[in-house]
């Protein structure tokens, strides 16, 4: 038997922790001290595991079946959504650490040994002189083209113009170089 928002809402706490079924797999756990909250009941490689989707009312009723909608199709494309939001998070606090500086940073020490010590130098004073203070402490994944075209124009403004050509390169090479599509 489905749920309806009125079975969601009038749900009461008990003296023990209770569950209200939706179907499907998907059920609202009600906690003695009130709390409401969606579960997805899946088998993951003969396994049954158990994913929190969100509270209520954070989360109403029809947003808790398309959130079991949705992992109901990672599960059956054969992945543990459990382990594919787990993921995310990391990938999300991973871009967020991905700060302009720390891949510039990488992406010289990596190329470096490729390049003449004078190279190596002047490329490292180019990125230190022009572009870390504009956005190095930026996540990669937030700077727009706006603020590399900044950059260039005040290279230019200094009559630099192959200069300034060279570090859309450089910061081009930096974004490609960590899977980000480049902004320029």
């Amino acid at each position: 038997m489905s749920l309806n928002i009125n079975d969601v809402k009038n749900a009461k706490p008990a003296s023990k922790d209770y569950k209200l079924t939706d179907g499907h797999g998907l059920s609202l756990q009600v906690s003695s001290f009130g709390t409401k909250t969606w579960h997805y009941r899946y088998r993951h490689k003969g396994r049954e595991k158990v994913l929190t989707l969100g509270r209520y009312p954070d989360l109403g009723l029809a947003a808790a079946r398309l959130a079991r909608d949705d992992a109901k199709r990672v599960v059956l494309s054969g992945k543990d959504p459990g382990w594919e939001r787990k993921r995310q998070r990391q990938e999300d606090i991973r871009g967020a650490e991905a700060t302009f500086r720390k891949l510039g940073e990488e992406w010289l020490e990596e190329h470096a040994p490729l390049w003449s010590e004078s190279n190596a130098k002047r490329v490292r004073n180019r990125f230190e002189r022009d572009v870390y203070p504009a956005f190095g402490n930026v996540p990669i994944a937030e700077i727009e083209a706006t603020d590399v075209l900044r950059v260039l124009r005040k290279i230019e403004a200094r009559g630099s113009i192959e200069t300034a050509k060279r570090v859309r390169n450089y910061i081009r090479a930096v974004w490609t170089c960590n899977g980000f599509a480049p902004v320029t």
